[in-house]
């Protein structure tokens, strides 16, 4: 259910190209020479998910994807890789289809690793889970080495000596990109990048310029096993899709999604900074439920938004399907690096005991998990120790870091001081605290000595130096009606957060839905509820903070006080489901559905290097339990 408001490098390069099942006439990248026995594996060892190599005694920076197209050889090596990888033969245990087949189907075994009976139809992937963020790392770091290796190959097939030197040399400290869907894109464009939408790209090679079936728009099944992908049209579909219609991905309805969410997806991301000082309610969804907790949200959550946002009925969108859109990956390396950042705010928050209730290839219903539990089917070594998460805890241990981590001690995470905390807070408030009334109160008393760029602005700079009115009497809460900070919470330095909570039991309906938040009064259309200017997003948890700040600027709300909120919640808020069919189901219809309105009393940063303060976070009304 979602909720949506939702080495041993010998064993690393191991491949077979697969003939190609063009997109029209596009295939891969012509080298003009038969690269398979070239890449195809020769070692029948375990597969193990180990360190790539620090560079000149430095680690290697994941970049946003958007900085990695600014380098024009990592760039090309990137996508010369990831067509390769994809157009491997999918029987190959390091091919894209059964790297991407570990997370959901085709629930077989993977690299050894036997399951359980009650795992049958699950992947080895953890859901609802304290494992969820740890269980990704090594995940990733398996898909990074295949990238990295096929980099290594790629770039030294140049045939002149000066291009391939300088090939080589991009390709030594080459990692994973992410992609930052929370940041504010820079004016006139999408937070949803043009490259997710062509379907084909032109590359430089080992052979020239040539135009290839984009990677990044789709992957192609070689073959597609309709009894894999059984459910609704999904055998008719020969490649991935999103936000489908017919056989055709829309791929502009999803970027009109994600550009809509953005505001709501920075205010959340915010909120888990600088509220969530524990790793339980953190890390999953699930926690609030099992803890009866007051944090509601969680990573996890605000992860599920991406894939209900980008994919919408498309593969993205079904967990057991999601992995084989080439999205997947760019955006679990953006949570990976979202938890990385956390732990540098919380180094001594770490995994607790949680059990399973959701199962996974390898792991029963009702298990009792913990930082020691396997990580399966990730090998640690080839004496067949699975990484776990204590092991999992630093980013430094697979060879990696981020711009914002970057500059942390080799104690890692857990000898983070105040400088690195500060530094970290920084850059949260820079790149995601347009959306905080701290920072929007910052904005507003800014002085003459105040030298910081605006919050939210040239982001991307910022990246590479550290590495309407009211209608129909309703508040306009699009993104473009910026609020203000009133003068009393200006002068107490204080402002009270306010969130609406859901609650349901998991498999609460049969299949995934979405909970809307209105303040005032609901389209009769159901289609254009996501487009309309007085909705609020919901994951677990909905900021409604900035919403009010838009209401008392339009004269709707006098202040934040809490008397005068809650009625006027009460009055006005909202609240619609939509199944996964794009259908208003009834309320009635979802078990255990608990909607609350919540708030807490907040303290502003005072610097830009700091984040603010919460208060305990108070049920004030229920509006359906």
């Amino acid at each position: 259910m979602l909720l949506r408001v939702l080495t041993q490098a010998t064993t690393i390069c191991s491949f077979a190209l697969a003939v190609p099942a063009s997109r029209g006439i596009l295939g891969p990248y012509d080298y003009g020479f038969d690269i398979g026995p070239l890449v195809k594996r020769q070692n029948e060892q375990p597969i193990v998910v180990s360190s790539l190599p620090a560079v000149n005694s430095s680690m290697p920076i994941r970049p946003e994807i958007r900085e990695m197209k600014r380098n024009s050889r990592k760039w090309n090596l990137y996508i010369l890789a990831l067509s390769m990888m994809q157009h491997t033969e999918q029987d190959e245990e390091l091919s894209w289809y059964q790297i991407t087949g570990i997370h959901g189907v085709p629930f077989v075994l993977w690299n050894g690793v036997e399951g359980v009976t009650d795992g049958a139809s699950h992947g080895y992937c953890a859901h609802m889970s304290i494992l969820f963020p740890t269980w990704h790392r090594p995940y990733l770091a398996l898909y990074e080495q295949v990238l990295f290796h096929l980099v290594q190959l790629i770039a030294s097939w140049f045939r002149d000596p000066i291009e391939r030197a300088a090939y080589e040399a991009a390709a030594s400290d080459f990692r994973i990109p992410y992609w930052d869907w929370a940041v504010t894109p820079d004016p006139g464009e999408s937070a949803f990048l043009p490259e997710f939408r062509r379907e084909a790209l032109s590359v430089y090679g080992p052979n020239g310029e040539q135009l290839i079936a984009n990677p990044l728009f789709s992957y192609q099944f070689r073959p597609l096993d309709p009894e894999v992908f059984g459910w609704g049209d999904f055998p008719q579909w020969t490649e991935t899709k999103r936000s489908p219609v017919g056989n055709t991905s829309n791929n502009t309805q999803s970027a009109q999604a994600v550009d809509r969410a953005l505001p709501n997806l920075q205010e959340r991301l915010f909120n888990l900074f600088s509220n969530y000082r524990d790793y339980g309610p953190f890390s999953n969804k699930r926690w609030g439920e099992w803890t009866d907790s007051s944090q509601y949200d969680s990573l996890e959550s605000l992860h599920d938004e991406i894939h209900i946002e980008v994919g919408h009925g498309g593969h993205l969108f079904y967990i057991q399907y999601s992995a084989f859109d080439p999205v997947f990956f760019l955006h679990h390396t953006m949570v990976d690096r979202i938890f990385a950042m956390w732990q540098v705010l919380n180094p001594r928050s770490w995994v607790t005991e949680q059990n399973t209730t959701v199962p996974t290839y390898t792991m029963a219903r009702g298990l009792m998990q913990n930082s020691s539990s396997s990580l399966t089917p990730f090998l640690a070594n080839v004496d067949g120790q699975f990484w776990n998460s204590d092991m999992a805890r630093y980013t430094q241990d697979f060879g990696y870091t981020y711009a914002e981590t970057s500059s942390l001690s080799t104690a890692g995470i857990s000898g983070a001081d105040m400088d690195d905390r500060a530094r970290v807070s920084l850059a949260i408030n820079r790149l995601y605290g347009s959306s905080s009334p701290s920072m929007l109160a910052r904005k507003q008393k800014r002085t003459e000595r105040d030298v910081s760029p605006e919050i939210g602005t040239n982001w991307l700079q910022w990246h590479a130096k550290v590495t309407n009115a009211i209608e129909n009497r309703i508040p306009d809460l699009s993104p473009q009606a910026e609020p203000r900070v009133p003068p009393l919470e200006l002068e107490r330095r204080a402002y009270t957060e306010w969130l609406a909570n859901v609650r349901v039991i998991n498999g609460a309906l049969n299949g995934s839905f979405s909970v809307l938040f209105f303040l005032g009064s609901v389209p009769q259309d159901v289609v254009s509820w996501k487009a309309s200017s007085n909705l609020n997003h919901i994951s677990g948890t909905v900021p409604l903070t900035k919403a009010l700040l838009r209401a008392i600027d339009q004269g709707f709300l006098g202040r934040l006080d809490q008397a005068e909120v809650t009625k006027y919640l009460q009055d006005n808020l909202q609240f619609r489901i939509v199944g996964h069919n794009g259908t208003m189901v009834d309320a009635r219809q979802v078990r255990g559905l608990c909607v609350e309105v919540a708030s807490s009393d907040v303290k502003m940063a005072m610097n830009e290097w700091e984040l603010p303060s919460w208060g305990q976070v108070k049920t004030r009304f229920k509006m359906v339990c």
